[in-house]
């Protein structure tokens, strides 16, 4: 699969300290429950629903798989996928 850039930044997106923290635990493997990403950020399961509903909206994603893509074209994240030929 080939990541296309969309010509954002990570700036571009204005995301707080706090939501970029969320993108990196969220997009970690195995996938953490939104209870360990809550006692990992030390707070609440809804503060993590609410961060979701944030990061998804200001990165125009709606699922889990388009986090992931999105992380790792703005460089917060490793992609975890073989490269072709890879052995």
């Amino acid at each position: 699969m080939e990541l296309r850039s969309t010509g954002h930044t990570l700036e571009s997106y204005r995301l707080t300290d706090r939501e970029i923290e969320y993108i990196v635990l969220r997009c970690r493997c195995p996938e953490p429950t939104k209870a360990e990403i809550a006692e990992q950020m030390d707070i609440s399961p809804k503060t993590v629903d609410v961060h979701q509903g944030k990061v998804y909206r200001k990165l125009g994603v709606s699922t889990l798989l388009e986090l992931y893509h999105k992380a790792v074209g703005l460089g917060l994240v490793k992609c975890m996928c073989k490269e072709e030929g890879a052995k």
